[in-house]
């Protein structure tokens, strides 16, 4: 006789979906300098890919 035994899944916690939903409802607004920092890391990232595979092109990849 095998007896069937139901194993029940802990919750894993966290953030329900109406959690979630209420994260969405109403976001703070962002301060003038966030927005600056964020197109400013934009703007430095884009530079130095700019720089970096310009390096690359140059002293790697030609030096085959």
């Amino acid at each position: 006789m095998s007896e069937k035994t139901s194993t029940k899944i802990p919750d894993p916690g966290g953030i329900t979906k109406q959690e979630e939903i209420d994260l969405f409802d109403n976001p703070e607004p962002w301060m003038p300098i966030e927005t600056k920092l964020v197109v400013w890391s934009f703007v430095i990232a884009l530079i130095a890919l700019v720089v970096f595979g310009f390096v690359i092109n140059k002293y790697i990849l030609h030096a085959f």
